[in-house]
């Protein structure tokens, strides 16, 4: 089977899971497509026989190479899966941000023998220290005894480090850069990919991992509209009531950092005094500190920090908030008396992101032979996700028909949703905790006294909550 030559150049639309694609060293620049000549495309292409598309495995096309993403894809690799990563970024660079594992996550990591890697690279945390703008230790959570408890500490890795360990394990071959989705039209029997040079892709089953403003996710709402089948609360906007500035320093000696001789993470807060601003930062296996800087936003600084609104979220908008925060003290663990504006200078300038915390889940994640990953909080249900759609996914019957993908994603939806709705309340919560108002001081105070019993009623409404994905 061929597409027509005047309408897409590329071979065989099956061709991207059976041969290497040739990639050329320097891509001609093609114009986006108007939506209308989309449209026209797909009405036009050729019929796709039952033989191309109906295999005893699904074909996959995993859009974006996210952690999820990535993760996903080790999965499929083991489990022997044809799948393809489409990545619109030619050179991935993963925002300079830590994420933090646990027991949740460990279990995971050792099926997949990754743990062993993952662990290494990481510092174990023990503790939360928050202190104020005096430097003076005002809140201190005790996470010890976790290991006794769940089986596992948590412990803390740069971002960067966790993107190049999980991509060391995904075969280059199959994962194509610089690939832009314009859209993908899913049907009963397969689903059609376009993409912005003009190539075509057809498979049994796309994964939507390329982030909360998703492409695919945008093509699902867009057929979702057409057959009159929409959500209202989805087509609400995007709620958010913080914004972060993220980096990470150079590696850091003893000296100019004490903390750092510490063979746990230090993970310390400092709360803004009359100030909407909170700062967070973790020490790290690599001598570096990774740290953030959130900004709680009220009924002005909301509209001023919509995502939509700005013009420039580049360099501009993370100068003129490095600015703003720059004096407010950090701990250093010796005399030294630093500021963020210290921070700031240790790191790479270029590498400060300024992003926008949604918090919205949404109430479909699927349409179709299309499905959305990584719709939780944080790198834990990122990788959850990935865990429970890909068990789903391998478990289905050979030679697929639309109600075993549906059903096997419907599973994967209702198996998640309590966890993401579950994590997304929980870090309201300390949203509200860490704000710089009067009910956020009273909240602190509560907790001062009721950490143990506030992490055991946490815990128990876990326990509460259905099994997670192994």
């Amino acid at each position: 089977m061929s597409w027509p030559a005047d309408l897409f150049p590329s071979p065989s639309a099956s061709d991207i899971f059976y041969t290497p694609r040739v990639v050329k060293k320097e891509p001609p620049c093609v114009p986006r497509v108007p939506q209308i000549r989309i449209e026209q495309m797909v009405r036009k292409r050729a019929p796709v026989t039952e033989e191309l598309v109906a295999t005893a495995l699904p074909k996959i096309i995993i859009v974006g190479a996210s952690i999820g993403g990535l993760l996903l894809a080790i999965i499929f690799e083991q489990q022997g899966i044809p799948y393809r990563i489409i990545e619109r970024a030619k050179v991935c660079e993963p925002i300079e941000s830590a994420v933090f594992f646990n027991a949740q996550t460990a279990k995971v990591f050792t099926q997949l023998g990754l743990n062993d890697e993952i662990v290494a690279a990481g510092r174990e945390t023990n503790c939360l220290q928050i202190y104020n703008e005096d430097r003076v230790l005002t809140h201190f959570f005790d996470y010890s005894l976790f290991p006794q408890m769940y089986g596992s500490a948590g412990y803390v890795l740069p971002k960067p480090v966790l993107y190049n360990i999980l991509l060391r394990h995904v075969p280059s071959a199959k994962i194509i850069r610089g690939s832009k989705i314009l859209s993908v039209s899913s049907g009963d029997s397969f689903v059609t990919v376009l993409q912005d040079n003009g190539d075509t892709a057809v498979c049994d089953i796309v994964v939507g991992a390329d982030g909360i403003y998703s492409a695919v996710r945008q093509s699902i709402f867009d057929h979702m509209r057409k057959d009159n089948v929409m959500d209202p609360k989805n087509k609400e906007p995007m709620k958010y009531s913080t914004v972060c500035l993220i980096g990470q320093t150079r590696a850091l000696s003893d000296v100019e950092f004490p903390i750092m001789a510490k063979q746990d993470c230090q993970f310390i807060r400092v709360l803004g005094r009359n100030k909407p601003y909170s700062i967070t930062y973790f020490t790290t296996k690599q001598r570096t500190l990774t740290w953030s800087i959130t900004e709680y936003l009220d009924n002005n600084t909301h509209d001023e920090n919509n995502p939509f609104r700005t013009s420039d979220w580049g360099q501009a908008t993370v100068d003129v908030m490095c600015e703003k925060v720059k004096d407010i003290p950090i701990i250093t663990g010796g005399h030294c008396r630093a500021a963020v504006g210290h921070l700031i200078e240790l790191s790479d300038r270029t590498k400060i992101k300024k992003v926008v915390m949604e918090e919205k889940v949404f109430s479909k994640w699927y349409y179709n032979r299309t499905v959305l990953l990584g719709n939780g909080s944080g790198a834990t249900n990122s990788v959850l996700d990935a865990v429970s759609l890909a068990n789903w996914i391998v478990s289905l019957p050979e030679f697929s028909l639309l109600d075993d993908i549906s059903y096997a994603f419907q599973s994967y939806q209702e198996e998640r949703i309590p966890w993401v709705k579950a994590s997304m309340k929980t870090t309201k919560f300390f949203k509200k905790m860490l704000a710089g108002n009067f009910k956020a001081k009273v909240i602190r105070t509560m907790s001062k006294y009721g950490a143990k019993p506030m992490i055991k009623k946490m815990r128990d409404n876990e326990d509460s909550l259905p099994e997670q994905p192994s």
